[in-house]
């Protein structure tokens, strides 16, 4: 049988060579759909003109992609940048605020406004208009930083919102880095003070009994002299001829109700300590930080090492209940109370006492507290004071006690928006 009629479409050449066996059958592509192929060598060079068109896209397209990522980063860097500023900005209110460089001559307005930026072109930037006179407008302590910051008291139902006697703040700082924008906004609470109005406040009648009983206003650590108790009721009633001087000694009918609950709540947060009871309770001999000085129960004591943080001790007592403290308990810092306090005993504490209840001083041993007490946010309550006692004030107290806590607390921060130019 011939070739190409056993295998039709097979080209001979190649099937076989003289002396092999069959192998195998190729097409032959000069027939195949009746195209012939003249010239393998072009069809190589189409072939390799698509590959390199191919890999040309390939590379315009990793190029355009590190472009794009480039600028991605570059946009990225710019918001982070001017996101800083502007937060830049709000903290150049709190800490001139904090130092008295920057005041707040009208805490009761609701009007107020104080811009804070280099120049005043860049206040106006964002509303601030030198013909209003509720308006005021500080030049930035930097010039390196293009901030421009807006400073309002917060205000609900056409009154201002306080904490602690304190004006809540809102800051609105616009940061620009670049071609970059952001705009944060920060509302502040400032801390209650840390420095007593007098070596003890109350808020109710103060009973004070015996003849070893001393309450001194004038400053036992310096020469800012306070009054030895203030009540904002009319009753401060003595027996036992106890020792009270100051400046005044004495004060009844203090017009100022100071919001004791706001102190507490403000200041529980930088508590290092924390105690939590439903029901009345007995505590003996803790230890919040040693003590020196007080060699006498009229003399001032101090913390035993000044560079030690001072501890913020708070007691929940679900306002109700009373905590007992004995067994000459002592300590350096804040001690809180939400509810009531009984110091019976040998008790000493270099700093400030705040209770929102009732507070009284029983039972023998040597009691000494340097710096002030707060008492009775309860208008049921008495303070009632007898044993060795001594209440002492001292104006270095605020001092050491700011090194816990902060003089603002942000509440609620947002940022309001952001724009970076696209490149």
């Amino acid at each position: 049988m011939r070739f190409a009629e056993e295998f039709p479409g097979c080209s001979q050449t190649g099937f076989r060579e003289p002396g092999l066996r069959r192998v195998g059958c190729y097409p032959d592509f000069s027939s195949v759909m009746g195209v012939t192929v003249r010239n393998e060598k072009g069809f190589m060079m189409v072939l390799a003109l698509v590959m390199l068109l191919v890999v040309t896209l390939v590379g315009f397209s990793a190029m355009s992609t590190s472009i794009f990522g480039v600028k991605i980063g570059a946009n990225d860097l710019t918001s982070k940048k001017s996101f800083f500023v502007a937060e830049a900005g709000w903290n150049e209110f709190i800490a001139r605020l904090k130092t008295g460089e920057i005041t707040d001559d009208a805490p009761e307005s609701t009007n107020w406004k104080l811009f804070i930026s280099p120049t005043a072109g860049r206040a106006k930037e964002i509303g601030y208009i030198p013909e209003n006179l509720d308006q005021r407008y500080r030049q930035s302590a930097q010039s390196q930083l293009d901030y421009a910051v807006m400073v309002t008291h917060k205000v609900e139902n056409s009154k201002v919102v306080t904490r602690a006697l304190n004006p809540v703040y809102v800051a609105t700082s616009h940061g620009r880095s670049g071609e970059g924008n952001k705009v944060v906004e920060v509302t502040l609470n400032k801390s209650p003070s840390l420095d007593p109005l007098a070596a003890l406040y109350s808020k109710t009648s103060v009973f004070v009994k015996g003849t070893s009983t001393y309450i001194n206003g004038n400053d036992a650590c310096g020469t800012y002299n306070k009054a030895g108790i203030i009540t904002t009721t009319d009753t401060i009633a003595t027996s036992g001829n106890p020792v009270i001087d100051g400046n005044p000694a004495t004060w009844p009918d203090y017009k100022i109700h100071l919001p004791l609950g706001e102190f507490v709540s403000y200041l529980k947060d930088y508590a290092n300590v924390n105690y939590s009871y439903t029901d009345n309770k007995t505590l003996t001999g803790l230890d919040f930080g040693s003590l020196a000085g007080g060699t006498k129960t009229t003399d001032p004591v101090k913390p035993a090492d000044p560079s030690r943080l001072p501890n913020v001790v708070y007691f929940n007592m679900n306002t109700v209940n009373t905590i007992k403290l004995a067994g000459g308990s002592h300590g350096a810092g804040i001690l809180l109370v939400d509810g009531n306090l009984e110091i019976n005993g040998g008790f000493t504490w270099y700093g400030i006492i705040i209770v929102t209840g009732a507070l009284t001083f029983t039972g023998g041993g040597e009691k000494n507290i340097t710096g002030g007490v707060f008492a009775g946010e309860m208008t049921s309550v008495e303070v009632e004071i007898s044993g060795n006692t001594a209440i002492l004030y001292c104006s270095e107290v605020w001092k050491y006690l700011r090194n816990r806590v902060s003089a603002f607390k942000i509440v609620h921060w947002r940022q309001l928006y952001g724009y970076e130019k696209e490149g």
